[in-house]
């Protein structure tokens, strides 16, 4: 060997997920001109943090505190928070399918600079490095190239999932990209970055850059031959204007039809593109720009349009069921071949959001007395779910977190309950294995959501535990002799399972202490106290038995504001709310946020607690509220939140639309609701 390496051509592959030490290495590649930086703006993340938690075992409390230490810099002293690393050649994915056309508005990424309140790229030492980190975050790449990626049976069935309203399962998200002898998936950009090296014979950037610009220009138009041939396969015209093509000559008149839509269904959003002018139109197409992100980007393709021709375009849109009412101001961005400026054409959306689910719950331990007890025990923990809300839950689930792992494991944790119709419940079945010997009450979390619809409530419960109560087995029936109720547990300050009528007649196998163990539903076992009934020979009849729901979150409701019919919209910059929150519990305060932007303030706040009363003392049940809210033009999210205590809480969420002043007294024209 002589001692030394060859240096070969190099290009580092990077996206917009590429974040923290990945950028510091691609960066440091470029800044030195080392290496050929090919993909997307990498995320931006150039700070260093360091997380120290403080668990509160004791009270099952979990806090930490994220501290940033330090900072990343690239070669030259360049930090890249915010800013990330600008590719040399850019390349962008573009799709065309039957229901949607990603090729031409400008690409959507979500990066450390989108997060509210980010650390702005402050780390400069003097006015020189200031002025350096404006120029590299305005920074564009030398050449970007959009290519049109085909569509995997697998993407197109997760699509399909997607836009039905369902939530792929993680064997469906699994890609099934072509890999090489090594198993790394080779897509389009890893095989642009092998064969943009086998054009190099430099190992300096700016060589291979300037090698690099025929082989693009190939590429690029490889793929526009490729959108050519599949949208004229779709009927659309896409010849290029000729050279000879006049500019500036391009009028468009739009027609648009944006139909009121329930979220969960789909929106036929349609535009009519009419050439106004006296000259041929090539290769128009249009984009939307809007606040609403199942709105924004979509793309109308008409092609070519001679003077006095129509052609509509129409796509599909699938409204995410999660969706709240809304309102949105639609700005239709307009490009032609030939780079004529085309004003925007302006229309309104209304959404209108699906009923909410809510959930209550009651749980119990399934043991012989209730509780818990000894080192190496395993016990199921049943929860009863029921949707106390006023509409659907698709896809429900029940969850439960470990707040005490000194003691327990939670061995299974999780339960999909599926649809979930108001007023129905089911139940979710979790396992706990016992550590040690416990002498009272384990805490833990449950969570009860719908996946689709984003709603979720979270309570902190408290599993009994203690020494075994003595037990005995036996068989018969009993007969209740009073108005009473049936017991998680044989304790007295056991929760209730279910409220009893006098005349009620259980099966019994046996007894817990002062408690008959009772079925007080078919496979479901309760803890009836032996006062409240005696022996009988008797049929089983549970008529007088009820379900009742140890939990149940606060519900809120709005006196002035209907969100039933579509989004609320004002022309004003105030808007007044009232109405109230209720909870059987009690209830501990009332909060009201509204977010603009990166604007979030709260601005009404309401409790129920008088001047010294304690933490754990109840509160009134019921909260009224009413606030006049100051609101800029466009929309503003209005959170609601009703908290029964630290654990329980409800929020409503409302989205707010204000007119713009110049337009407050006329509708957008040709909008269709």
């Amino acid at each position: 060997a002589d001692g030394g390496e060859k240096e070969f051509p190099m290009a580092v592959l990077i996206s917009n997920e590429s974040a923290s030490a990945s950028e510091i290495v691609a960066g440091a590649l470029k800044n030195l001109d080392r290496a050929v930086i090919v993909g997307r703006q990498s995320f931006g993340k150039g700070s260093v943090q360091v997380l120290y938690d403080f668990p509160d075992r004791d009270r099952g409390e979990e806090s930490a505190l994220k501290l940033t230490i330090a900072q990343y810099l690239t070669p030259g002293d360049m930090s890249i928070q915010e800013v990330g690393i600008t590719p040399d050649i850019e390349l962008v994915p573009s799709r065309i399918i039957k229901d949607r056309i990603d090729l031409f508005s400008p690409p959507k990424t979500f990066r450390e600079a989108d997060y509210d309140k980010h650390f702005a790229n402050g780390f400069a030492h003097d006015e020189e490095q200031a002025r350096a980190g404006r120029e590299r975050a305005g920074q564009k790449p030398s050449e970007t190239l959009r290519f049109l990626k085909e569509e995997t049976a697998k993407e197109k069935k997760n699509r399909e999932q997607i836009e039905a309203g369902n939530t792929p399962t993680d064997e469906e998200l699994v890609d099934d990209e072509p890999s090489d002898d090594d198993g790394v998936q080779v897509d389009y950009q890893i095989e642009f970055c092998r064969d943009l090296l086998l054009h190099a014979t430099s190992t300096d950037r700016q060589q291979q850059l300037a090698q690099a610009k025929p082989f693009v220009e190939q590429r690029r138009a490889v793929e526009q031959e490729k959108v050519k041939k599949v949208l004229e396969g779709m009927g659309v015209n896409w010849a290029a204007a000729p050279a000879t093509a006049p500019k500036g000559q391009a009028h468009v008149q739009a027609e648009i039809r944006v139909p009121r839509t329930q979220a969960g269904n789909t929106m036929d959003f349609a535009v009519t593109a009419h050439n106004v002018g006296t000259t041929p139109i090539y290769r128009l197409r249009a984009y939307t720009k809007v606040d609403n992100g199942a709105l924004d980007r979509r793309e109308f393709v008409f092609g070519q349009l001679q003077p006095g021709e129509k052609r509509t375009w129409t796509v599909p849109i699938k409204v995410p069921r999660y969706v709240p009412s809304r309102r949105d101001d639609i700005a239709l961005k307009w490009e032609d071949d030939t780079g004529d400026t085309i004003d925007d054409s302006h229309a309104e959306s209304d959404l209108i959001e699906l009923p909410r689910p809510a959930f209550a719950w009651s749980f119990q331990v399934n043991s012989a007395d209730g509780l818990l007890h000894n080192k190496g025990d395993s016990t199921e923990v049943t929860v009863d779910v029921k949707n106390v809300g006023t509409g659907l839950a698709y896809d429900a689930y029940a969850a439960l977190h470990n707040l005490a792992e000194d003691k327990i494991n939670v061995r299974k944790g999780r339960a999909k309950l599926g649809q979930l119709k108001p007023g129905e419940t089911k139940s979710a079945t979790f396992v706990i294995e016992v550590k040690k010997q416990l002498d009272d009450a384990v805490p833990v979390r449950l969570e009860v959501g719908d996946k689709d619809l984003y709603e979720a409530q979270r309570d902190k419960l408290q599993l009994p535990a203690g020494a075994a109560i003595p037990a005995t087995a036996g068989s018969g029936m009993v007969r209740v002799g009073t108005d009473t109720a049936v017991l998680a547990s044989a304790q007295e300050s056991g929760m209730k399972l279910a409220s009893v009528k006098k005349g009620t007649v259980f099966t019994t196998t046996g007894k817990a202490g002062p408690f008959w163990r009772v079925e007080w539903e078919k496979g479901r076992s309760g803890f009836l106290p032996v006062a409240a009934g005696h022996e009988a020979s008797a049929k089983v009849a549970l008529k007088g038995v009820s379900q009742l729901m140890q939990s149940e979150p606060p519900v809120i409701k709005l006196a002035n504001v209907d969100t039933a019919r579509g989004g609320v919209e004002i022309d004003g910059d105030h808007l007044a709310i009232s109405g109230n929150a209720a909870d059987v519990n009690g209830m501990r305060d009332l909060q009201i946020f509204v977010q603009h932007e990166n604007d979030y303030r709260k601005v009404f706040f309401r409790t129920a607690r008088k001047a010294g009363q304690t933490q754990t003392a109840n509160g009134p049940t019921q909260l009224d509220f009413q606030t006049d809210l100051q609101l800029k033009p466009g929309n503003s999210t209005v959170v609601i939140i009703a908290r029964e205590d630290d654990d329980l809480q409800t929020q409503r969420t409302l989205v707010v639309h204000r007119k713009a002043p110049v337009v407050a007294q006329q509708a957008p024209p040709h909008a269709e609701r």
